[in-house]
């Protein structure tokens, strides 16, 4: 008696909160599902009828999936949208592929199980995206394309598709006729028909790029140092007269005439080739010069002079000299010069000075007379002898000079000799005129017997004679 009141009441609180009706009547038809075959993630939409009593305040209504065979053992609860026929129902990407897959509607309010579909359904799983090798393409434009490529797993189909998003037959080959950027893509179809995500491949055609800016001739002095080519523009490429690579810039040769070409690639795409000529300009004959200078020691020497255009003076050491040398009178010395005629400098050709320095003549530097004697003109040995009574400037004396006697004392004369052309320094002779002495003191006169003895004679005096 107990046991059935207490059913009693458990039933009277599920009508109250209209999980059952007082008819429990309420029955649901699960409907047929119009698509039968599916590729997951899908959607599939369930029709279905209620029937019986009004369904509780906050039912909803769900779709449950069975499992491959069509068992609901274990059905899946899809989640489910809407509160009315059809519901959209999401068959996940997890499911085991199957061919016995069936629906069924449930409710929650009461909980009311309904007919299980009609409708087999097959159910699928969308393949990975086939594999390419890359993604994106680069031409240039008229280079020649190849077929696009894709590879498809576990026996898949591939298909591609143009930049419209149609379908088409076959991988499709980049026309290259044109700059511009092509897309295409290409997914793979799994025999039950699921098809994968797709693959974008993009392919860039690039126009030919413009030569390389820079000269097209350039010129080179005969013998002179030569420097690497260039050119502006993007990843150079060298090559010789005969289209062979080159492993950078070429330096030409100095001493013959030749040729080289050029090109620069930009987005992968190579410029056609810019010739560059080399010309070899002639080198100039050195200036005319007098090879050699000679002065004397001390001489006044004017600036070194050259004919030639645009001169160019070295020292010995080849050290750059601003203008034409003066060269010291003191040293022998050597310079160069060049000349410089369209831009190519000559070689260059030296000029000699040398200094020469003529010794003194041989004389008597010291010469002495006493006052009153007769004395003869004063000489020395040497070439081209100049007598001068001063020991520095002045003109010389006409002839080797006579000193005088008539008074004591001491007088100085020069004399030079000129070899080459060069007078030596002055070499001084020194005349002393002596005064004379007095006479020895003597007895005078001096008386002597006829026959007697005599003695020498005697005077008080030096070096008497």
């Amino acid at each position: 008696m107990q046991r059935r009141i207490f059913t009693y009441l458990i039933l009277g609180g599920l009508i109250g909160l209209g999980w059952i009706s007082k008819s429990a009547a309420q029955k649901i038809e699960t409907g047929v599902v119009t698509t039968s075959v599916y590729c997951v993630p899908a959607t599939v939409s369930v029709p279905f009828t209620k029937k019986g009593g009004a369904f509780g305040t906050g039912n909803t209504f769900t779709v449950e999936l069975s499992g491959p065979t069509g068992s609901f053992s274990s059905p899946r609860t899809l989640t489910t949208s809407g509160s009315a026929s059809p519901l959209t129902a999401t068959l996940p990407d997890d499911l085991p592929g199957g061919s016995g897959y069936r629906v069924r509607v449930v409710s929650s309010a009461p909980q009311v199980i309904g007919t299980t579909g009609a409708t087999i359904l097959t159910i699928s799983s969308k393949p990975n995206p086939p594999s390419v090798a890359t993604t994106t393409y680069n031409y240039c434009v008229g280079a020649t394309a190849t077929q696009l490529t894709a590879t498809a797993s576990g026996g898949n189909t591939l298909q591609w598709y143009n930049a419209a998003d149609n379908p088409v037959a076959s991988a499709p080959t980049p026309a290259t006729a044109s700059a511009g950027t092509q897309v295409f893509s290409v997914a793979q179809v799994a025999a039950a028909g699921c098809v994968s995500d797709k693959v974008t491949i993009t392919v860039q055609v690039s126009g030919t790029p413009g030569v390389p800016g820079g000269a097209s001739s350039v010129e080179i002095c005969e013998g002179s140092p030569a420097s690497p080519l260039t050119a502006t523009g993007n990843n150079l490429k060298w090559y010789d007269a005969a289209d062979n690579p080159l492993p950078g810039a070429p330096t030409p040769p100095n001493n013959t005439a030749s040729t080289y070409k050029v090109t620069q690639t930009v987005n992968g795409c190579e410029s056609p080739k810019k010739t560059i000529s080399v010309a070899i300009k002639a080198k100039p004959s050195p200036p005319t010069v007098t090879a050699s200078y000679t002065y004397c020691l001390g001489q006044t020497i004017p600036p070194l002079t050259a004919t030639g255009a645009s001169l160019k003076w070295y020292d010995a050491n080849n050290n750059t000299l601003g203008s034409a040398p003066t060269p010291p009178n003191t040293a022998s010395s050597s310079y160069r010069v060049s000349q410089t005629i369209n831009g190519c400098e000559s070689d260059k050709t030296t000029i000699s000075i040398n200094i020469t320095q003529t010794p003194g003549p041989a004389a008597t530097t010291s010469v002495e007379y006493c006052m009153g004697a007769t004395v003869t003109s004063l000489t020395a040995t040497g070439t081209a002898l100049k007598w001068y009574s001063a020991a520095s400037g002045g003109a010389p004396l006409a002839a080797a000079p006579t000193p005088s006697t008539a008074s004591a004392g001491n007088t100085n004369y020069y004399v030079s000799q000129t070899l080459n052309g060069c007078e030596s320094s002055r070499v001084a002779v020194t005349v002393t005129i002596k005064s004379l002495p007095a006479a020895p003191s003597a007895t005078s006169p001096v008386e002597i017997c006829e026959g007697s003895p005599a003695s020498p004679l005697t005077a008080t005096g030096n070096n008497l004679k």
